[in-house]
C-alpha cells in the first residue's frame, strides 16, 4: 500500500507541475464560420489572470470578433442592446489581451453575420502571451521536457521497486532454507528419540548403542 501511495503522489505532483508549465489554453483551432452566421465558444476562468486572444483569417476576407459576459451575450443573441468586453470589427487579424478575475465566464464570438462569404479563422485563446510563429515550437520543447521528467521518475521508481523485490526474494529463500533445516532436524530427532528396545520394549531416550534398561544392543533401520 505504501508503494502505491508514493506512486500516486508522484503522479499528482508531475501533473500539477505540468499544469503550471503549460498553463491553460481554452481555444487553439481553426474554425469555419458560414456566411451570415456566427460561431463561438464559452470559457470559464478559474484564476485571477489575463486572457490573450490571437486570431487570423486564413480563408476569406475578414471577420468580427466579440467577447461578451453572460448577460450581454444573451442580449446580443436576442437582438437587444449589448456591450462587448472586447470587440474587433471586420478585420483579418489581431491580438488582444484583457484582465479577468476568478469565476468570470465569457463568450468569444466570431461574427460573420454581415459577410456573404464563409470564413476560416485560426484562433488561440490562453492565459499566457502568444508569440506568433514560436508558440508551437515552444510547446513541443516543453512537452518533451515534461515527458522526460515523467520517464526519469518512472525509471527511478521501477528500479527501487525491483531492488526491494529482489531483497524480499532473498529473505524468502533464507527463511525457506531455515524452515527446511529445522524440519529435518526435528524429523531426525523424532526418529532417534522414538526407538524402542526389541528385547525389553522400553523407549530409548538418548542416542545409545545399547539399551539402558537391559543392555541389549539397539539396531536401527
Amino acid at each position: 500500500m505504501k508503494r502505491k501511495s508514493v506512486i500516486i503522489i508522484m503522479m499528482i505532483l508531475v501533473f500539477l507541475f505540468s499544469q503550471s508549465v503549460f498553463g491553460t489554453t481554452w481555444i487553439n483551432e481553426t474554425r469555419a464560420v458560414s456566411a451570415y452566421d456566427s460561431n463561438g465558444w464559452f470559457i470559464e476562468v478559474l484564476d485571477d489572470t489575463s486572457v490573450y486572444i490571437s486570431f487570423s483569417v486564413i480563408n476569406g476576407s475578414d471577420i468580427s470578433l466579440r467577447v461578451f459576459d453572460f448577460d450581454n451575450y444573451l442580449n446580443w443573441t436576442n437582438g437587444f442592446s449589448s456591450e462587448s468586453v472586447i470587440e474587433r470589427i471586420n478585420t483579418e487579424q489581431d491580438s488582444i489581451a484583457f484582465p479577468v478575475v476568478y469565476g468570470q465566464n465569457f463568450h468569444i464570438i466570431l461574427d460573420n453575420k454581415d459577410n456573404p462569404n464563409s470564413v476560416d479563422v485560426e484562433i488561440i485563446v490562453q492565459d499566457s502571451p502568444i508569440e506568433s510563429g514560436t508558440f508551437e515550437g515552444k510547446l513541443t520543447i516543453i512537452t518533451l521536457i515534461i515527458f522526460g521528467i515523467i520517464f526519469t521518475i518512472g525509471i527511478a521508481v521501477l528500479a527501487v521497486l525491483m531492488l526491494r523485490k529482489r531483497g524480499q526474494s532473498k529473505e524468502e529463500v533464507l527463511a525457506g532454507s531455515s524452515y527446511k533445516t529445522k524440519s529435518l532436524q526435528s524429523e531426525q530427532t523424532s526418529k532417534t528419540e522414538g526407538w524402542f528396545c526389541h528385547k525389553c520394549k522400553n523407549k530409548v531416550v538418548d542416542i545409545e548403542e545399547y539399551c539402558s534398561y537391559c543392555g541389549h544392543r539397539i539396531y536401527r533401520n
